[in-house]
């Protein structure tokens, strides 16, 4: 029997009304991929060890549908150029984390990946991408590896892993802007589109802000995070998909205190950001047989970043009203995100 698959994000009831061509039924888990490189083949570890490594989670040779509870799947491949790639050092200068150049020349001999899909239902989000994250350090350190993101489409050195992936939370709130990537693209000589990636391993969609001038790029990328945040924290757009943004609304948090200081001042101002789907990069096309072994990864809903309710005469004014609003003029010089640039 041949299903098709709609999505697999959990707030999907909330996203839609966003979203009219997702459909009722969604692929349900959360599921994403890590993989460890490393210089030589390591040795087969036995049950129990990995039982100490990542408890609470059961090994299985395929995922279902429906996750019920925390899986996962490890096997020991050879590094090819076909099915485990191994990022070349031009890659790394712009996408490896706490990797020099020497470090980076290194990695290039490294020949086997420990390739590792977890997952969990939605419900079990926060623990299972906790417990996951970790899990993946301490084989990374066992076996002195390198880590690979393949949401974010990042390398880490064990510290940078540890830094923006294990030690980027306060209690059970994910600080966002740790935890996905930024690419920023020019689409003309004056204009200039950016994406996020790795908020499908929290069960969410992916955020597009699409046709800005260059200049706003540091304003437009924190937005992009406090959107990221916002949604992660729980608040909802409304029925016509507008999510109202406010510095206020969000719980306390290391990112709040770095955010609010970093403006100089207390912004209690509430502003409005459309959320629109983005067709093209849905999962409405893909088919699976019920039978066969599901893919490592599903491309993630992407919702654009709209500001299209503004009353001013041109895209530009309109996002600008709703960044001067947010930020004023004091975000120009203060707290950017880091944008990766993809030109």
């Amino acid at each position: 029997m041949r299903l098709k698959l709609k999505a697999r994000w959990a707030l999907i009831i909330i996203f839609m009304t966003v979203c009219s061509s997702v459909q009722s039924e969604p692929f349900h888990g959360i599921m994403h991929r890590t993989v460890v490189f490393v210089e030589q083949k390591p040795s087969e570890l036995s049950h129990e060890e990995l039982g100490a490594l990542l408890p609470g989670f059961s090994r299985v040779e395929q995922f279902k549908l429906k996750v019920q509870e925390r899986n996962y799947r490890l096997s020991v491949k050879a590094v090819d150029h076909e099915s485990v790639m191994l990022p070349d050092v031009a890659y790394l200068a712009d996408f490896g984390r706490g990797i020099d150049k020497a470090y980076a020349l290194k990695i290039q001999n490294y020949r086997y990946a420990l390739v590792l899909d977890v997952a969990y239902p939605e419900k079990d989000m926060i623990n299972g991408l906790k417990m996951a994250d970790q899990f993946i350090y301490k084989l990374a350190q066992k076996l002195n590896g390198v880590i690979w993101d393949d949401e974010t489409q990042e390398l880490f050195s064990l510290a940078a892993w540890k830094l923006r992936r294990n030690d980027a939370w306060y209690q059970n709130i994910a600080l966002m802007e740790s935890h996905i990537l930024i690419h920023s693209e020019m689409t003309t000589p004056e204009s200039i589109d950016i994406q996020s990636l790795g908020m499908a391993k929290f069960g969410l969609p992916d955020l597009r802000i699409h046709d800005f001038p260059y200049e706003l790029l540091g304003s437009m990328a924190n937005l992009m995070n406090l959107t990221a945040q916002s949604l992660f924290e729980g608040i909802k757009p409304d029925d016509a998909g507008m999510l109202q943004l406010s510095f206020q609304s969000l719980k306390e948090s290391p990112y709040k205190v770095k955010l609010l200081q970093s403006l100089g001042w207390d912004n209690k101002v509430i502003v409005n950001v459309g959320l629109k789907g983005v067709p093209l990069l849905t999962v409405d096309e893909l088919t699976v047989d019920e039978e066969a072994e599901l893919p490592a990864k599903f491309p993630n809903l992407v919702l654009e970043i709209t500001f299209d309710h503004v009353a001013a005469p041109s895209r530009t004014n309109k996002q600008i009203v709703v960044l001067s609003n947010l930020f004023r003029k004091r975000d120009s010089s203060a707290h950017h995100s880091k944008v990766n640039d993809v030109f």
